[in-house]
């Protein structure tokens, strides 16, 4: 391996009548076509090539870009060479395209360093830089015809390398088994020397070789074939078999006999050549000076994988530069950034990424300058619930709380207009509020609904103003997301191809092709227009080796400025009677709690007045309000038609179950009941003649306090003379409490 390839680069072909064959691609190159049919020892002959001048030049010397459309077979050993940079199968079409780029970004950089020399082209800029060997670039495709015909678009782009590289130290070697159709007239204009072996017909070989003799070659002989260098008559030559032992490693030709058979039964394997070849650089310490491709991108990484050790915002991934010979993190630093949309289908990786990135947001502090996030969760597809138990979670919602999502947004509007007209609240101190949504397709849904439009009005505010002032957006989706009014104003995407269908496709702008893994996908930017650059998005946020003690510790968790808690299906009251003294009515210190509050999760506290009602249908819990008012109101009696009754009660307060089904007389009572004072609370069913089945209503129907237990119609509210939110199906215990502020959605506490 101590051969210059400034001027050369040599390699056996194998035997002709006169002697060894050598083919240079320098003088007989720059660029080579090797043709033979299925039989011919064409692979053979390709690798032996390959080996000879991996034996003759180091690997500071010569590189190596293999493509192999055969699924590997052929070169599945030659890349554990050092000279191999790269090797593209046609499992993966787009690790060929990457690779081409790869290329041409290697090409202009040897254009700049040959500019900075003040050389004309290789050989030159050799001379001019002793000190700085810079290898000779060797790309080599075997089944150059499956190459043509998946990639026809690269076809241009090869052949501009081709011509490029004739100065710059790119050479060609095209194999393939059927030439005709293939090798085009810019190919041929390209091609410096053509060897062929056997070939299907003499017209083939007539046209390749200017002789018949390689279309008839016997089936018997492998590896006999026809060199024809620019200018020069045909040589018939006879290949050579690979060999190594401890002598250096050569080519050795088959018999002494000129023209003879190859008898490969005496002949080395690839793998003990290679691994001879690789005892050999070890020995001499022959490395690579530079690393034009870079090996792909893992299937899978973590995030302080993809962080690569740098510090700063969370990483969402890392992105691949064939272009600039580089693969750095795809971090987001959402205030620069600004908001981002992952568009993919399920299974396409976004919803872990969005798990990933929550996970890395809501990590304690590592430094006293580390930033600050307020994270809201809106969880559509349920990816998200791991952090329900965390307390850095500033609101964490679903589909299924749209009252509250809508509430939630609607505050962060009211906080970005604050943040723009107060500039205290812009500095780098006040933490920057993140909005991750998860399952957009859900949420698509709860557009149609009667909170649907303000939901995406105020989506789209903060997408479109929010990032000046430190509050982003990120959202993971599908096709609703891709071709909605949301999608459109998303200033950055990841477009996530795995698992999508080509009819969703279509509504994408043009992306590079990559490879259909999860996780894998294409961003578009403004700084990456179409057709974008290639990224793996990370699917966990830390590896499995981080010690979480290096997380830094949990510390005191700041109140978010902004935060918004869905209501609790169930609330026992024991667990609120700890609480209610911080929630004391000024004016009413003695007023008990009864639930909880929508938005905020606070105490609710009791309203009195002379007369209440509580309506509600069956299985809302009528009667479970009143036994929580039984138990929370020192001095109550609980009456009911069918059950205890009593004309003259000896308490302050009475509470009526089953109201509306009072006689006449029990309902004169009342009344004298209310107008001696007596509070009473009167429990039934939501009804248009109200008045007529309870006279004494109208006590209550403008007092405080008054309950609608789960609405589900607007009507529900008429008594009351007011517009009442209402629920998609009952739940009990949710109820509507109505005061003078307006009514508002609560959760009425169990007993016990």
């Amino acid at each position: 391996m101590s051969r210059s390839a400034s001027t050369s680069l040599t390699s056996v072909l194998g035997r002709s009548a006169t002697g060894e064959e050598h083919l240079d691609l320098v003088e007989d190159g720059p660029h080579i076509l090797l043709a033979g049919t299925s039989g011919s020892g064409k692979s053979e002959l390709l690798k032996a090539l390959l080996l000879g001048w991996a034996a003759r030049y180091s690997p500071t010397e010569l590189s190596l870009v293999l493509f192999d459309f055969k699924g590997g077979a052929t070169f599945q050993h030659l890349t554990e060479l050092e000279h191999s940079l790269a090797l593209i199968t046609d499992l993966s079409q787009a690790q060929a395209e990457r690779t081409l780029e790869g290329i041409r970004s290697e090409l202009v950089r040897r254009e700049r360093l040959f500019l900075d020399a003040g050389a004309g082209d290789y050989p030159e800029y050799r001379r001019l830089r002793p000190d700085d060997p810079l290898a000779r670039i060797l790309v080599v495709i075997d089944e150059f015809r499956i190459f043509s015909h998946e990639l026809p678009e690269t076809m241009d782009e090869l052949m501009r390398l081709a011509t490029l590289g004739r100065s710059l130290g790119l050479h060609l070697v095209l194999s393939t088994q059927r030439p005709q159709g293939v090798v085009t007239a810019d190919i041929r204009a390209n091609i410096g020397s053509i060897v062929t072996l056997r070939l299907r017909s003499e017209d083939e070989s007539r046209d390749l070789v200017g002789t018949v003799e390689a279309g008839r070659i016997p089936r018997n002989l492998p590896g006999r074939g026809i060199l024809r260098r620019p200018g020069d008559e045909s040589v018939v030559f006879q290949t050579g078999l690979l060999s190594t032992a401890e002598a250096p490693v050569a080519l050795r030709p088959a018999d002494h006999r000129p023209l003879s058979r190859t008898v490969s039964a005496t002949g080395a394997s690839t793998f003990d050549v290679v691994a001879a070849l690789g005892r050999a650089v070890d020995a001499g310490g022959l490395t690579r000076r530079h690393t034009p491709l870079l090996p792909p991108l893992p299937e899978t990484i973590d995030a302080d994988a993809a962080r690569g050790g740098r510090s700063g915002p969370p990483a969402l991934g890392r992105l691949d530069l064939p272009a600039e010979q580089d693969q750095v993190p795809l971090l987001w630093s959402p205030r620069q950034d600004g908001s981002l949309g992952l568009i993919g289908e399920g299974g396409s990786g976004g919803r872990e990424a969005v798990a990933a990135l929550a996970a890395q947001l809501l990590r304690p502090p590592s430094t006293a300058d580390a930033p600050a996030w307020q994270v809201h969760l809106l969880d559509g597809d349920r990816s998200l619930q791991t952090f329900a138990a965390d307390a850095r979670v500033a609101s964490l919602l679903t589909d299924e709380d749209m009252p509250e999502v809508v509430h939630l947004l609607q505050l962060l509007v009211d906080e970005l207009t604050s943040r723009r007209t107060d500039p205290s609240l812009r500095t780098t101190e006040v933490p920057e509020i993140v909005v991750l949504v998860s399952g957009y397709p859900q949420w698509h849904q709860s557009l149609q609904g009667p909170s649907g439009g303000m939901l995406e009005h105020l989506l789209g505010t903060l997408i479109s103003d929010g990032a000046d002032v430190g509050i982003s957006v990120l959202l993971s989706g599908g096709r609703e997301l891709a071709s909605g009014r949301v999608g459109s104003r998303l200033p950055r995407r990841i477009y996530l191809p795995h698992g999508v269908s080509q009819d969703t496709q279509m509504l994408w702008p043009r992306l590079r092709p990559v490879d259909p893994l999860p996780g894998r996908g294409v961003l578009i930017s403004p700084g990456h227009p179409s057709p974008g650059v290639e990224v793996q998005l990370a699917s966990s946020p830390i590896s499995a080796e981080t010690d979480p003690a290096d997380e830094g510790a949990p510390g005191a968790v700041d109140t978010p400025s902004v935060s918004v808690r869905p209501l609790p299906q169930k609330v026992r009251l024991h667990d609120l009677l700890s609480s209610a003294q911080e929630h004391r009515s000024p004016d009413a210190p003695g007023d008990p709690v009864i639930g909880v509050a929508q938005f905020t999760q606070a105490p609710v506290l009791w309203r009195r007045g002379p007369a209440t009602l509580i309506l509600g249908a069956p299985g809302t819990g009528r009667s479970t309000c009143l036994e929580v008012l039984r138990q929370v109101l020192p001095d109550a009696t609980l009456l009911s038609p069918q059950g205890t009754w009593t004309e003259e009660p000896e308490t302050t307060t009475v509470l009526l179950d089953d109201a509306d089904q009072l006689d006449v007389q029990r309902h004169r009572s009342v009344d004298r009941w209310i107008q001696s004072g007596i509070q009473v609370v009167g429990a039934a069913q939501p009804s248009g003649s109200l008045y007529s089945q309870i006279p004494w209503s109208h006590h209550a129907r403008s007092a405080p306090g008054n309950i609608l237990l789960s609405p589900t119609h607007r009507s529900q509210g008429d008594f009351f003379a007011t517009s009442v939110p209402v629920l998609d199906r009952p739940i009990p215990g949710r109820a509507v409490q109505l005061g003078a502020e307006g009514p508002r959605m609560i959760q009425w506490a169990l007993p016990g």
